[in-house]
């Protein structure tokens, strides 16, 4: 190979002299002062010469390999060039290494790039005294798994090492969906951003069923992730294979961008916990930073630690802040934790929308003691999707599935976006309605803010009740009036109702939202079984605990 720490592989048919007349003034500067070697092939050509029309990747990468100190054997060019899909026509693999070995211009070491390269030191084709080829030091492509050069010959060679390209190789059970409609739900002037958007499935095979969640892989900040490296000192594009892998994914080797590593795996803005430090603190190689470290994880720096959680120290912060811990790129993304999917209800039904699947979000943000705003960080990227962008996506099964039977009476009470499977099922029973099926009574709870703000999926809601699917619907907006109202309140005023569909008809009922109603929800059916039935409390309570036990009293709260 090349004497150089750089190398430079250009596919052209100009001369050395007129190459570098055709370089910007700082690109030369940059060439000269790094020392890259610059090697010249017309690949077109050389292959050409040696019969192989079209061949011309073949020529670049047997030139990379030898060039790069990965002098190529005869059974690995065999390989290449096999992987490939190019016909030899009786051409030896000898001779196609020749042609390509010959046709390069190499620019010397250590000397202006204009100077004449001597024959002398213009690669040739080595032959031992039977004339079989003979390449010097050679190094088989078997190269530790860990090193910067091997995850570049992964790329650079993808059929010679069977590489797969795909967006989220180490999450073996995800599918790429492409957004198809963002929609603002929420005015402008509203202190929360509330959205609906919609995703093609394409050909992903993607299927879910009513009531389960999509688990969604956010991504980090794409500025704050490169100020973060740039700071840090780490390229964004060099490339990396980290040691550890997936189970599934057990004897492959996964290869990432620094900048997409950072970017799509590791959790870089989320909150370390105290093992974090622990391990920083084993890399610190200035004392008082070491201490502090292990002060911080101790009963004495409680107190500290708390006010850290609190202001929201992230990953990326406590890196940057002690500016002696530098552990291996490796070792790093270890200490690291992969970012996990978050999963939003489903608020949409295949039976109606066979190629998309529908989500309700709420964008969630906070000030920190400082005054920072900051952001979830899933939330907050699915609020900066647009028409056409691609997210990496999985299902959750979920505890929230419509009866078998089409004529179950259903009681849904949603606050906020936990109207979301609400709207699947509903979307699910007008299926079943126009198909012929009998519908039983479907009952509807929604409660938010205000009505002007975030009454959501307003139109389709007064659509349904007026068409008689949602035989009633009952609206609490708690802070429209002077006294707030909340859904357990009309609960409790309908409680002759839900009483008969509950304990008469067999009916079902779902609460999905925040956790905070969910005693206070009870307690109002609870009340409207002791004012419809006559019942004492205790039998109340034990009528609660049947229908949880008959899967008739489904939660679904965060």
């Amino acid at each position: 190979g090349i004497n150089a720490e750089y190398m430079g592989l250009v596919n052209t048919g100009l001369e050395l002299a007129a190459f570098e007349e055709q370089l910007l003034p700082h690109i030369r500067a940059m060439v000269r002062s790094k020392a890259i070697r610059l090697v010249l092939l017309d690949a077109t050509k050389c292959m050409g010469e040696a019969g192989l029309i079209g061949a011309e990747t073949t020529a670049l990468q047997v030139a990379c390999l030898a060039f790069s100190g990965l002098a190529p054997s005869t059974a690995q060019c065999n390989s290449l060039i096999s992987s490939q899909e190019n016909d030899l026509g009786g051409v030896s693999v000898e001779s196609v290494v020749a042609f390509v070995l010959g046709s390069c211009l190499v620019a010397p070491p250590n000397r202006p790039l204009l100077d004449p390269v001597p024959e002398d030191e213009r690669p040739s084709l080595l032959t031992n005294p039977n004339g079989h080829l003979r390449v010097p030091h050679v190094k088989t492509l078997n190269l530790p798994y860990s090193s910067q050069q091997c995850a570049d010959w992964l790329i650079i060679f993808p059929k010679l090492f069977q590489t797969q390209m795909s967006r989220r190789p180490d999450q073996t059970d995800s599918h790429t969906v492409k957004v198809t409609l963002f929609k603002t739900l929420s005015p402008a002037t509203y202190d929360r951003n509330l959205f609906h958007v919609e995703f093609d499935l394409g050909d992903t095979g993607l299927v879910y069923k009513i009531g389960d969640a999509l688990g969604v892989y956010p991504r980090n900040d794409r500025k704050k992730v490169l100020e973060f490296l740039s700071t840090y000192k780490l390229n964004p594009e060099h490339t990396v294979a980290p040691d550890a892998v997936p189970k599934p994914l057990l004897g492959r080797r996964l290869v990432w961008t620094v900048e997409t590593m950072f970017t799509e795996v590791l959790d870089l803005f989320g909150r370390p916990p105290k093992r974090f430090y622990e391990l920083m603190s084993e890399w610190a190689t200035e004392h008082c930073e070491k201490e502090k470290l292990l002060w911080l994880t101790t009963k004495e720096g409680q107190a500290e630690f708390k006010k850290r959680v609190t202001a929201t120290v992230t990953f990326a912060d406590l890196l940057l802040e002690f500016v002696s811990v530098r552990p291996p790129l490796n070792t790093l993304m270890q200490m690291i934790p992969a970012i996990k999917p978050r999963h939003y209800s489903i608020s949409s039904a295949m039976s109606m929308y066979p190629k998309s699947v529908h989500l309700l979000v709420v964008e969630v943000s906070w000030v920190t003691p400082s005054g920072e705003t900051r952001y979830g960080l899933c939330s907050h990227y699915l609020a900066q999707l647009q028409e056409g962008d691609e997210v990496t996506v999985c299902i959750k099964p979920s505890v929230m599935t419509l009866p078998p039977n089409p004529s179950t009476p259903i009681i849904m009470a949603g606050l906020g976006t936990g109207m979301a499977p609400f709207r699947a099922f509903l979307l699910e029973r007008a299926y079943q309605r126009q198909q012929g099926h009998e519908v039983g009574p479907v009952v509807l709870y929604f409660g938010s803010r205000h009505r002007a703000m975030e009454y959501l999926y307003a139109e389709e809601l007064e659509a349904y009740n007026q068409d008689g699917l949602l035989s009633h619907l009952a609206l609490a907006f708690s802070r429209d009036q002077t006294e707030k109202v909340y859904i357990q309140h009309k609960i409790a005023e309908d409680s002759e109702l839900l009483t008969k569909l509950l304990l008469d008809q067999g009916g079902r009922f779902y609460l999905c939202g925040p956790t905070w109603p969910a005693g206070d929800v009870e307690d109002a059916i609870q009340g409207g079984f002791v004012k419809s039935k006559g019942m004492d409390i205790g039998k109340a309570k034990l009528a609660i605990v049947d229908l949880k036990e008959e899967g008739r009293y489904t939660l679904e709260v965060y």
